[in-house]
């Protein structure tokens, strides 16, 4: 019959088989569920700041001045951390949290931006021609009296997403790896346990 030791090498790796192969489904599943969840809540919280900035330009300046919804744009890029861009409907960008409206090209050809002008909400993420960089962009149109008079335009760099990613990852990381070494502190007491009552048994059964 075998020994308790060679039942223990039977055993153990299949406790450690089993758990690792738990905790890394557990990690994806988590790593994946977070990441939709974060990225659709950044695209929920950039839809309500347009939204916010919308109601806020239809207040202080529903005539659409130039100058004074730049002012706005930089005033707004200030207090949140996002940029922010008013575009009327020709493509002309008239307000830029982070850039001169008069430097910057014709928008009318950015995706999100002719979905706004559609009357929908424009969801993107690519590089920014102005910026040299990757943003996840929403537009909203801005419309009165019945017409989409303006686009606004809330976005937010992508490196800032992927670091708060990367963080997650790594703290999850770090759990997974604190639970592996517990799960395997416990494997070995449970085989080793299993490996004795064995020897018991069988020292039961030769005295039987």
């Amino acid at each position: 019959m075998p020994s308790s030791k060679r039942l223990f090498w039977r055993i153990f790796p299949y406790h450690v088989i089993i758990v690792l192969l738990s905790i890394l489904a557990v990690t994806l599943y988590a790593s994946g569920s977070f990441r939709n969840y974060y990225l659709e809540s950044s695209r929920s919280d950039l839809y309500w700041k347009a939204v916010m900035l919308r109601r806020t330009i239809l207040f202080e300046e529903p005539g659409l001045n130039a100058e004074r919804i730049n002012s706005i744009c930089k005033e707004a890029g200030e207090s949140v951390p996002a940029r922010f861009t008013v575009i009327l409907p020709s493509g002309k960008v008239i307000g830029d949290s982070n850039a001169d409206p008069a430097s910057m090209s014709n928008h009318a050809d950015r995706p999100e931006i002719r979905r706004a002008l559609s009357g929908d909400m424009g969801v993107t993420n690519r590089l920014s021609f102005t910026l040299r960089e990757p943003f996840m962009y929403v537009a909203i149109p801005v419309e009165q009296n019945g017409r989409t008079t303006a686009v606004v335009r809330t976005s937010i760099p992508e490196n800032v997403l992927a670091r708060t990613l990367a963080s997650f990852y790594l703290q999850i990381s770090l759990g997974g790896m604190i639970l592996v070494f517990l799960a395997l502190f416990f494997s070995i007491m449970l085989s080793l346990r299993l490996g004795r009552t064995f020897k018991e048994i069988q020292h039961g059964a030769a005295r039987f």
